[in-house]
C-alpha cells in the first residue's frame, strides 16, 4: 500500500482514525488542561492580592504623616487684612505678630531729555559705548548698535547686571522709548524695588547736557511698623521694620509676610489698622488627612471580605464574583489588624471622643465635628490620639505590604513561585502531548497498512476459490 493510502484517514480499513486520534488527544491533554485552569486561578488571585497590597501600601504612606510628630508642629499662617498675606514653611512655630503697614516698596524711574538721532555718517554715528552704574554697585559697560534712543534701550534692557555687590540691583533695568513733542525721550525703571534700586549713567547723548534725566519716581523700602494686637496705634509708634521688596522674608522663624496696600485709616486721624498674622496647626487638614487614612482603609477592608468570602454553589470565584481568595488566613488577619487599631492604639473611650468608630460590618467611621469639637477643647489631646492611631495603621500595613517582609508580599511571591512552575508544568506537556500525537498517528498508519495486506490477501483468496468453483462447474 503506498503512503499516500495511509495519509488518508480509514481509507482502506473505514476506520475514522483522524477522529478517533483527536478523542485520545483531548483525554491526554485533559491533565494539562486542569493546569492551564489552575494557572488562570492563580494569575487572577495574584491580580487580587497586588490590588489589596497597593492599598495596604497607600494607607501606610497616608498613615506616616499621621504618625510623624513634626505633623503636629506645621503651621499654616493666616493674615486678618487681605491686602496681606503670609506663607509658612515646615520649620514656622506657632505664634501671631501684629504690625501696621505703613508704605509699599517702590522701585525707582527716570526719563531723559530729548535723545537726537545720531548722524547716518561721519562723527556721532556707528556704535555708541556709554556707562550704567547700579545704585552702591559697579559700572556696566554697554555698547549700542547706534546713539538713537531705540538702539541705547535694546542695548540697556538686553544688559546683564548680576554679580553686583550686595545691595546694588542685579535684577536689570527696563528702558522704553518715550515719543515726547520734542523729541525722542528714554524712560528707564528698575526692575528690583528698594532704597538701593537707584542708578546712574554716562556717555548718554541727551540734549543739552550729557546724561540728563528727571525722576519720575525714587525707590523706597516697604516699611512696617510692629505693634500690640488689641488697639490702633498711631502711625509714629511702634519697631519699623524695611524690605527693599514688599516681602518680609522670616518676620517670624519660617513665615514670609507679602504687603500690598498701606493700612492707614485715612478716616481716624491717620491712625493705621494693625494686621495680625498668626500661625497655628491646620486642624482642617489634619481632618482631611484622618478623612482619607479612613477612606482607604475602608477600601482595603472591603477588598479583603470580597475576595475571602465563600461564593454561593455553582457560582465561580473570580473577580466579578469574588472568592478568588476564600478563607485566606494572611488576608483575614490584616483585616482584623486594621480593625483593632481603633481601639488597641488609643483606647476605645479616646478613639470615640476623636470620632473614630468600628461598625458592625466591619467598617471604620470618622466623624469630623467629634474631632472638631476635641480639638478645641484639648489639641494635645487630639494630636496625641492621631499620632497613635496612625502609628498603629503604618505598622498594620507595613506588616501586611512591606516590599520584603509584607505578609501579602509573600502570599504573592509564592503565587508567582506557582505560576513559573505550573508554566513550566504546562510547557512540558506540550511536548509530550506532541510526541503522543506522532507515536499515535504512527500506529494508526501502521494499522491502515497491516489492514491493507489484510484485504488484499482476503482478495486474493476470494479470487481463487471464485477460480476453482468455476473450474469445477466446468
Amino acid at each position: 500500500m503506498s503512503s499516500s493510502t495511509t495519509s488518508i484517514s480509514g481509507l482502506v480499513s473505514g476506520i475514522d482514525s483522524k477522529s478517533i486520534i483527536s478523542q485520545l488527544m483531548q483525554i491526554a491533554a485533559q491533565p494539562q488542561a486542569d493546569l492551564k485552569t489552575k494557572l488562570a486561578t492563580t494569575n487572577a488571585q495574584i491580580s487580587a492580592a497586588q490590588g489589596i497590597n497597593a492599598k495596604a501600601a497607600s494607607i501606610t504612606s497616608l498613615a506616616a504623616t499621621l504618625a510623624d510628630p513634626a505633623t503636629y508642629t506645621k503651621a499654616a499662617a493666616s493674615s486678618t487684612n487681605s491686602s496681606v498675606t503670609a506663607t509658612a514653611d515646615i520649620t514656622a512655630g506657632v505664634g501671631s505678630v501684629s504690625f501696621n503697614v505703613t508704605a509699599l516698596a517702590q522701585s525707582t524711574s527716570k526719563i531723559s531729555s530729548v535723545i537726537p538721532a545720531p548722524p547716518t555718517t561721519g562723527t556721532g554715528s556707528g556704535p555708541l559705548t556709554f556707562s550704567f552704574t547700579p545704585q552702591g554697585g559697579s559700572a556696566v559697560s554697554i555698547t549700542a548698535a547706534s546713539g538713537s534712543a531705540a538702539d541705547i534701550a535694546s542695548a540697556i534692557n538686553a544688559a546683564s547686571f548680576s554679580g553686583q555687590p550686595t545691595g546694588a540691583s542685579s535684577a536689570g533695568y527696563s528702558a522704553v522709548v518715550v515719543n515726547g513733542s520734542s523729541g525722542a525721550q528714554l524712560q528707564i525703571t528698575s526692575k528690583d524695588t528698594g532704597a538701593t534700586s537707584g542708578f546712574s549713567t554716562s556717555g548718554l547723548p541727551t540734549s543739552g547736557s550729557n546724561d540728563s534725566f528727571t525722576t519720575l519716581q525714587s525707590g523706597s523700602d516697604a516699611t512696617i511698623q510692629i505693634v500690640g494686637s488689641t488697639a490702633a496705634a498711631s502711625s509714629s509708634s511702634g519697631v519699623t521694620l524695611t524690605s527693599h521688596s514688599n516681602t518680609f522674608t522670616n518676620l517670624m522663624p519660617g513665615v514670609n509676610v507679602t504687603v500690598s496696600a498701606v493700612t492707614t485709616n485715612s478716616t481716624a486721624g491717620g491712625v493705621n489698622t494693625p494686621v495680625t498674622v498668626s500661625t497655628a496647626v491646620n486642624q482642617g487638614a489634619l481632618s482631611s488627612q484622618l478623612t482619607s487614612l479612613v477612606t482607604g482603609m475602608n477600601a482595603v477592608l472591603d477588598d479583603i471580605s470580597f475576595h475571602t468570602q465563600i461564593v454561593g454553589k455553582g457560582v465561580t470565584p473570580s473577580a466579578t464574583n469574588g472568592g478568588l481568595l476564600q478563607g485566606d488566613g494572611t488576608l483575614r488577619d490584616t483585616g482584623n489588624a486594621l480593625l483593632s487599631t481603633v481601639s488597641d492604639s488609643v483606647g476605645s473611650s479616646a478613639a470615640t471622643l476623636a470620632g473614630l468608630a468600628v461598625t458592625r460590618d466591619g467598617h471604620i467611621t470618622f466623624d469630623a465635628s467629634k474631632f472638631s469639637a476635641l480639638y478645641a477643647s484639648d489639641p494635645a489631646r487630639a494630636a496625641k490620639v492621631l499620632q497613635a492611631f496612625g502609628t498603629a495603621v503604618k505598622a498594620a500595613g507595613a506588616t501586611a505590604s512591606d516590599p520584603v517582609s509584607g505578609a501579602i508580599t509573600g502570599l504573592i511571591n509564592g503565587d508567582k513561585s506557582d505560576v513559573t512552575s505550573l508554566t513550566n508544568s504546562i510547557s512540558d506537556w506540550d511536548q509530550r502531548l506532541l510526541a503522543k500525537q506522532t507515536l499515535l498517528t504512527s500506529q494508526y498508519a501502521a494499522l491502515e497498512v497491516a489492514l491493507g495486506k489484510i484485504k488484499d490477501q482476503g482478495n486474493a483468496v476470494t479470487a481463487a476459490l471464485g477460480q476453482l468453483s468455476g473450474n469445477n462447474n466446468n
